[in-house]
């Protein structure tokens, strides 16, 4: 009998194109807020960067805050 693996029916990742169309911003502007640190904490797998879409509600509802101050409201809840 062959298991069959469940997905999400919800995506849970975003890569940095569908990041930027989400958010209505350029890729290049998604690169620029991720090396200032304006964006929440990135998932790595290799060299593939994505970002968890929990994390970017969470941040858009708090107003967009700095990866710093994002990071340790998150941790503090």
């Amino acid at each position: 009998m062959a298991t069959q693996i469940k997905t999400p029916s919800k995506v849970v990742l975003l890569t940095a194109p569908k990041l930027a169309s989400w958010l209505d911003i350029s890729r290049r502007k998604v690169a620029t807020m991720q090396s200032a640190g304006l964006l929440p904490k990135e998932v790595r797998m290799g060299r593939s960067v994505r970002w968890r879409v929990e994390d970017i509600e969470k941040w858009i509802a708090m107003g967009c805050p700095s990866r710093e101050q994002f990071e340790a409201a998150k941790g503090a809840a």
